[in-house]
């Protein structure tokens, strides 16, 4: 009896360690495979996101960031945003760039671009830096698998002007002039958010006024010869002119008029009013806008996607 209950003992802990080392090498290998399927994601998760190319220098020491998407398909279109701040504040990476970037998402690449302040140079210095950026895009961007025949511009306040006079008048020389001139200053489509479009208009605030002042006395320039308004004809790039009812930096009827002067020229200018937006388009004494901020990219990024034929 005593043998027997020996061989059980030896035999049950026999099994016991086999099954038991059994179970530890199914743990290994699980834990083994599960940390090759991590990796594995990671790697192909790191390979989808978007290439960032941060300060990369273009011209009159001003830079710009850029930002493709990872996408195989084809050269992708690229959007260039400007930002606002009055002409003399701001930069590339502050402002509604919130309102762009996310194109990323939807397969654009993004430049976002910085241009010289009225504070450190006068008008035109400003759009010619938008027209130079524009240049060294087309050039350089094919090194990024960017489409250069497919080029949009956006910019809200001062960049709203900013985008509108490039689509405007790429056929000024003294706007054109600087680096890079082998390629075409020309856009295909531009975005204009709360833009300054008409800047005789009498419904220029204070603030703005004293901007423009400081953008254009002492220039050769006047406030005609600076408008986006006074280039605007037919066969101009198509343009969609957003703006916030409760806008109270620069009046609603900017935009407004703008779209209307586009009829009357026989230019392609499309508005979209923002209900209870303010400025920078965010609710004005509301909870939200209509459309609000998700829908607004959204009709930004279906603007871009008819005009650059995506």
């Amino acid at each position: 009896m005593k043998k027997a209950t020996k061989r059980f003992l030896k035999l049950d802990y026999t099994t016991t360690l086999v099954v038991g080392t059994g179970l530890v090498l199914i743990f290994s290998v699980g834990v083994l495979l599960t940390a090759r399927y991590k990796k594995k994601l990671h790697e192909e998760n790191d390979l989808k996101r978007p290439l960032s190319v941060l300060n990369l220098p273009y011209c009159n020491g001003q830079k710009l960031d850029l930002f493709v998407p990872s996408n195989d398909d084809k050269p992708m279109p690229l959007v260039i945003y400007i930002h606002g701040g009055g002409w003399q504040s701001g930069s590339k990476v502050g402002g509604s760039l919130s309102l762009v970037k996310p194109l990323v998402e939807k397969n654009f690449a993004v430049a976002s671009i910085n241009y010289r302040l009225s504070g450190e140079a006068k008008f035109p210095a400003q759009i010619q830096d938008v027209f130079c950026a524009i240049r060294f895009l087309r050039q350089r961007a094919p090194e990024y698998d960017v489409n250069t025949s497919k080029i949009g511009l956006i910019g809200i306040s001062a960049g709203g002007h900013l985008a509108a006079l490039a689509a405007n008048a790429s056929d000024q020389p003294t706007f054109t002039q600087g680096a890079y001139q082998e390629t075409s200053s020309r856009v295909q489509a531009a975005i204009s958010m709360s833009g300054v479009l008409d800047l005789q208009d009498s419904s220029l605030g204070k603030y703005t006024n004293t901007n423009l002042d400081k953008l254009l006395v002492g220039t050769s320039y006047n406030r005609l010869t600076a408008s986006p308004s006074n280039y605007l004809e037919a066969g101009d790039p198509s343009q969609l002119v957003i703006y916030g009812t409760k806008d109270k930096t620069v009046a609603p009827s900017q935009s407004v008029n703008y779209a209307a002067l586009g009829s009357l020229k026989g230019a392609s200018v499309a508005s979209l009013a923002v209900q209870n937006g303010n400025h920078n388009l965010q609710p004005s004494f509301a909870f939200t806008t209509s459309p609000n901020r998700s829908q607004i990219i959204d009709a930004i990024a279906a603007f871009f996607q008819k005009q650059l034929d995506i």
